[in-house]
């Protein structure tokens, strides 16, 4: 094997310090102790002291390159929110200040149902739908990390005990019909919350009588009064409308998944099969069993075949004559566009995908007319949907990049390396000559937008730091 470390970028090795430490600074200040908030901005702001499942798993993949131990503490106080179902919540709510935040925990997310008690015992709220199961992927990072095998084996045992337990809820509640893929019931349970897709499925959600009222002008007004990032720039942030129709979603129709025991009716409205949450679902089966190994922990025979389900099921996804993933509407109101989504790049993270597959992921993330050059936009920029600094309809956001240059890396192939190469070339740069590290960026010209010094942008750059000095493996073939 031919072995070839990522030299650095055109920045000098004292502008890379700066900006390691520009990162972990942010990282030291939005650190709450118990859990790591987003940002001050925003979703730190005004007394809401909020932690989240996906923000929660890039952090702690950040801190466990220079301080394992809080890396291992974030990580074990956030699974202690587990619900007695096993799943773990895309929100822990230590407090909430003001209306806005009072409204969103206690009536929005039913928050006052779903009470849990932290490593601290302090009673957290927490909400009643997930994330991406990025905490197994979390806590293979840390479980590396960790400084003897004493300190790797305890971990890896209370993590694997935690994630087991979580990855048996997803295929016990949200398995579709034996398929392997797992559905999401709201739009931020897959992290990105405004996509194309998720708008066109709330829309086709036909509305009760209540929910008519709901979504009137004089409840719009009230609500965008209320909303608790109405501090942002209205014209990149959701629109009224669509935040709206998610909140009737955990409003209204949440409810009659809690009186099914967690198990999703055929009538519920919104049932979606989304490929970016199940190929990351995929990659985190393989990290789970890793750590149950190092951690002596029995994984059911049920839960082993229901991720090789997984990993033969992410095949329904892909489209063979668009060359692309696509989403799933399970109702059958709305048909996707194959490959137009970062969602439908993610499948670039699982190890299990074909040759072919990959290289039709590839050749979409270099084309500058789709997801190529300096920034990766969360919407093909061929797409009649892109808006450049839309909230998640074309901007390009921190975790997308993080996951496609691990995809990428991950790989052993030279040619997908120096595409990861470029693009952590791009991301020191652009941090480099603004000095910004924001929730997400124009995915035109890679202005800063959003809130400011935010935890997974400050996690970014300290993945891609650490990825200068990663040996990346070439095949034979490459060598000779």
């Amino acid at each position: 094997m031919l072995y070839i470390t990522m030299k650095p970028t055109g920045n000098t090795l004292g502008q890379l310090e700066v900006l390691q430490e520009r990162a972990h600074e942010v990282l030291r200040h939005n650190d709450r102790g118990p859990f790591v908030t987003p940002s001050d901005e925003l979703y730190g702001a005004g007394g809401n002291n909020w932690g989240y499942l996906w923000d929660t798993a890039f952090a702690a993949i950040a801190i466990a390159s220079y301080d394992p131990d809080r890396a291992r503490k974030l990580f074990e106080n956030y699974v202690s929110l587990q619900h007695p179902s096993g799943m773990l919540p895309h929100m822990g709510m230590w407090s909430s200040g003001g209306v806005a935040g009072k409204l969103a925990t206690n009536w929005n997310w039913h928050a006052w149902r779903f009470k849990q008690q932290d490593v601290k015992g302090d009673i957290v709220k927490t909400s009643p739908i997930t994330q991406p199961p990025m905490l197994a992927i979390a806590a293979g990072e840390i479980v590396d990390k960790l400084p003897s095998e004493h300190f790797r084996y305890h971990f890896a045992h209370v993590a694997a005990k935690r994630l087991v337990k979580h990855h048996a809820w997803l295929y016990k509640d949200r398995e579709v019909e034996g398929s392997g893929l797992v559905q999401v019931i709201h739009p931020h349970e897959t992290g990105r919350d405004d996509a194309p897709s998720h708008v066109d499925l709330l829309h086709a959600v036909t509305p009760t009588v209540v929910e008519r009222i709901w979504l009137s002008g004089a409840s719009k007004r009230i609500f965008s009064a209320n909303r608790t990032d109405r501090a942002a720039n209205p014209d990149e942030r959701s629109a009224t409308d669509t935040v709206m129709r998610a909140a009737a979603l955990a409003l209204f129709r949440l409810p009659e998944i809690y009186r099914q025991h967690g198990r999703v009716p055929t009538t519920y409205p919104y049932r979606h099969i989304d490929p970016g949450f199940n190929a990351i679902l995929d990659r985190a089966n393989d990290e789970l069993l890793r750590l149950a190994s190092i951690g002596k922990v029995a994984v059911p025979i049920t839960l082993q075949k229901a991720m090789q389900r997984t990993t033969t099921g992410l095949q329904d996804l892909w489209d063979g004559s668009a060359q692309a993933f696509r989403g799933i509407d399970l109702n059958g109101q709305v048909t996707f566009t194959p490959g137009e989504e970062i969602g439908d790049m993610l499948p670039i993270v699982s190890r299990n995908i074909t040759l072919e597959q990959r290289a039709a992921i590839i050749q979409r993330l270099i084309d500058p007319l789709q997801f190529g050059g300096d920034n990766v936009p969360s919407v093909s920029r061929n797409s009649k949907r892109y808006d450049a600094d839309r909230f998640w309809q074309g901007a390009d956001w921190p975790p997308m990049r993080m996951l496609i240059i691990d995809g990428l890396m991950g790989s052993g192939d030279e040619f997908e390396w120096r595409i990861a190469q470029n693009m952590v070339r791009s991301v020191l740069q652009q941090t480099h000559n603004d000095g910004k590290l924001p929730e997400y960026r124009d995915g035109t010209t890679g202005e800063a937008k959003g809130a400011a010094n935010f935890t997974w942008c400050a996690a970014l750059i300290c993945r891609v730091l650490q990825n200068l000095d990663a040996p990346i493996a070439v095949g034979k073939a490459i060598a000779s």
